[in-house]
């Protein structure tokens, strides 16, 4: 049994693999961009309870790598 595959998750994905400092910054922007299209389609095409969950945790996911480069920055 293999992964759903949502629309969203492979620039979501991509954000996570990103080593780069700066381009994380934009990989994390275009992943939240898509989620936020997503959401925003849910009305007229809801997904399952379980994209919806992933959706959450991806944008917790991110922020926390946002979080991490704040402070990073910090203590440079």
């Amino acid at each position: 049994m293999g992964r759903t595959r949502y629309g969203w998750r492979e620039v979501y994905v991509a954000a996570l693999r990103e080593s780069d400092p700066e381009e994380r910054i934009a990989r994390i922007k275009k992943a939240t961009t898509a989620l936020e299209r997503r959401y925003a389609e849910w009305g007229t095409t809801p997904g399952t309870p379980a994209e919806l969950k992933a959706i959450q945790k991806a944008i917790s996911d991110l922020q926390g790598l946002l979080k991490e480069r704040e402070a990073s920055r910090r203590v440079s």
